[in-house]
């Protein structure tokens, strides 16, 4: 995801994995926002996220960075999935 490229220092949107949907994670394919939700939970690396970032680790800061990044497509798609 070329938008989130740099969120909380990371590549391609990869630090905001648990706000996107639909994706494919760990063999484990999670169609929905409420699925991802149960399954980053049981995730090593989004409690990492968590604790290393905290309060700007959540959709809100997420989907904030998205509105200020120039590729407002994306975010478009993003929101329409959900």
């Amino acid at each position: 995801l070329v938008s989130a490229d740099g969120y909380l220092g990371g590549k391609n949107g990869g630090r905001g994995c648990a706000f996107i949907a639909p994706t494919f994670c760990d063999g484990s394919f999670q169609a929905s926002i409420e699925e991802k939700e149960e399954f980053c939970k049981k995730c090593s690396f989004y409690w990492e996220l968590k604790s290393e970032h905290q309060e700007e680790f959540s959709a809100r800061t997420f989907f904030m960075y998205l509105s200020n990044s120039e590729n407002r497509k994306e975010k478009r798609m993003l929101v329409a999935i959900q």
